[in-house]
């Protein structure tokens, strides 16, 4: 009206505030109408509502965190697929050898140089911790990331209503929802509490939880395996029961059901694996396993391979050993290290129908094992492999239940260039992934033009292990497929002179390498009597060396070498896994060397051991 006064008061945040908790309680009320006040917001409706509202939050962007890394895998994986379709007439040329030739800089090379500038700070720069523990960026930023979120979603909007901050009753079961800690307080006024059941399970399931983390730090799973597993069974049950029971008070058990189904998926599809494959109407019979001492500090272990199991290179199996394991259910994972193909059986005479005896005689020897069984080499350490390592010495067959295969195998069909780098048992993880590559060139679904297959090892007496099945590689090896294998003895001075005990003439293979494979060369008789007949260093492409493999040297030159796309495989120590990763920083692996020409380089690391 004319002539009135209009009074403006001063802009106050907690109006606005107000506001939002009035409508977030009236939407509340809605949904939960116990709570509901027709009063207006209270405390108690309040911090029923973001208890609820904030967890369900919470989980809705984990979910969302989970479905971008999802498609950003499944976008690699489509463009590798991608990528080797366009590269699939370069090994078509039976003559076609590895050639060092680098396009000029490219401006469209500059988004690939940017990709593998983010692998190297990502994926090879790392954080270390003590002797046991080397963190990368990415698990760095994303762990940090996890505990920000879960702090920030626990202590938003904590100030009651009568303006006091960090409110003890409106956080405190928020973090509980949100699997965080919360607050205890022993006070005369909290003890009555201490008598419900609730409360109780609760507690319990806070006691499970957090011996279950203690557990689960890696020199403990290192150091006692055995006690991990048993722990770990456990207390996880124990969680779940009591968590079950304490979330019952507030009506919030839809958090723990899901964990239920997974887990006792979990279980219940590993059970009926093992009864299926190893017990059922598909199962030959229970098997009998051969455990074979190679050294004092491996065993293989080794049965026939079941005509429904079926697996790809770097995956694990568990195996189960009543006879061995302390309980009889007691399953423990091992990569496998045969070859699940037909590969070796190339070569059989036509019209000839081929048995398992003229199959080994003809072509295989003691490679063998690594197309007709299921093998393992196995680490000898304290418990269950120290007393594995008791049966290899008595020479007992032992019954053996597997579980598998599982884990993801690693596609290298698109790779221009594959180095494999292993230590010890670790050649299991490089062992199958080298025959696969030359099995994938051959029949031309993968553009790999060379491999690089190093092994670092105690004694060179461990080449024997699986020297005939590189003999028998190497011959299978298309021209077009640069192979170069070599081999590192870190213990005494080692040469072909050294070794005629490990390549008798009646413990390998009377073979004949193609004259077309000038790389490999022709086997020689290294003696008149043929004592190192057919040997394996007497192969061109293989090299054995004393002392330590100069990593950083070799992936320099061979990344000076490369074009196109470029793999490392690493099955080893941490220090093997960590020198690996330093040599393919900046400035070996940068966005520069990938504009001018140079390798997009992949890193991909197996764990070694229990780690």
């Amino acid at each position: 009206m004319p002539g009135s006064t209009i009074k403006v008061q001063p802009f106050d945040d907690s109006l606005v505030q107000v506001l939002l908790d009035s409508t977030l309680a009236v939407m509340y009320g809605q949904m939960f109408p116990t709570y509901a006040s027709t009063e207006g917001p209270t405390d108690k409706s309040l911090r029923v509502a973001r208890n609820k509202l904030y967890p369900m939050q919470a989980w809705y962007c984990i979910g969302l965190f989970i479905f971008i890394i999802a498609i950003f895998q499944w976008t690699s994986f489509f463009h590798s697929k991608l990528a080797r379709r366009s590269q699939a007439g370069l090994n078509s040329d039976p003559e076609q050898v590895y050639l060092h030739r680098r396009p000029g800089f490219s401006w469209r090379r500059i988004p690939l140089g940017l990709a593998n500038a983010y692998r190297v700070i990502a994926f090879r720069w790392t954080l270390q911790i003590g002797n046991s523990y080397t963190l990368t960026m990415a698990e760095v930023f994303v762990t940090t990331a996890y505990i920000v979120f879960l702090f920030v979603w626990a202590f938003i909007n904590t100030t009651d209503l009568e303006g006091h901050k960090l409110d003890l009753s409106y956080w405190c079961n928020r973090a509980g929802t949100l699997a965080a800690s919360g607050e205890v307080v022993l006070d005369a006024p909290f003890q009555p509490y201490l008598k419900e059941p609730w409360l109780i399970c609760g507690i319990v399931a806070g006691v499970a939880f957090a011996l279950l983390c203690v557990v689960s730090l890696r020199p403990i799973r290192v150091q006692a395996y055995e006690l991990f597993f048993y722990v770990h069974f456990a207390m996880v049950l124990t969680f779940l029961i009591c968590s079950y029971f304490h979330t019952t008070y507030d009506s919030m058990t839809y958090w723990i059901y899901p964990c239920f189904v997974i887990w006792g998926s979990d279980r219940l599809i590993r059970i009926l694996r093992l009864v299926v494959f190893n017990f059922g109407w598909r199962s030959e019979s229970t098997m009998d396993a051969t455990v074979e001492l190679l050294s004092d500090d491996f065993v293989r272990l080794r049965f026939h391979r079941p005509s429904h199991f079926h697996w790809a290179p770097g995956q694990t199996a568990y195996l189960i050993m009543p006879s061995v394991s302390r309980l009889p259910f007691e399953a423990h994972p091992f990569t496998i290290a045969s070859f699940d193909s037909e590969l070796f059986q190339e070569g059989q005479p036509q019209g000839e129908k081929p048995t398992q005896d003229s199959m080994v005689q003809r072509s295989l020897g003691s490679s063998a094992p690594f197309w007709k069984e299921v093998v393992f080499f196995i680490g000898v350490r304290k418990g269950f492999t120290a007393r594995l390592k008791e049966a290899a010495l008595k020479g007992d067959k032992v019954k053996v239940a597997v579980d598998g295969p599982y884990g993801s195998s690693f596609d290298l069909g698109s790779y221009d260039t594959s180095v494999l780098i292993a230590g010890g048992s670790g050649v299991s993880y490089t062992l199958p992934t080298l025959l696969n590559i030359i099995e994938r060139v051959r029949n031309g679904k993968s553009s790999c033009r060379r491999v690089v297959f190093i092994w670092s090892i105690r004694n060179a007496d461990y080449i024997h292990w699986i020297d005939e099945t590189l003999i028998r590689a190497l011959q299978l090896a298309p021209p077009s497929l640069s192979i170069s294998i070599r081999i590192y003895a870190t213990s005494a001075p080692s040469t072909i002179q050294t070794l005629p005990h490990s390549y008798g003439l009646n413990d390998g293979p009377q073979a004949v390498l193609d004259d077309s494979k000038s790389e490999i060369g022709e086997l020689e008789d290294v003696t008149a009597k043929g004592d190192i007949k057919d040997s394996l260093l007497a192969i061109e492409a293989v090299k054995l060396e004393n002392g330590r493999c100069d990593l950083p040297s070799v992936l320099r030159d061979e990344v000076e070498m490369a074009t196109g796309r470029m793999c490392v495989g690493v099955c080893g120590s941490q220090a093997m896994a960590r020198s690996v990763r330093s040599a393919l920083q900046f400035p070996v692996s940068s966005p520069l060397s990938v504009a001018n020409g140079g390798p997009s380089v992949t890193l991909h690391i197996e764990s070694f051991g229990f780690a």
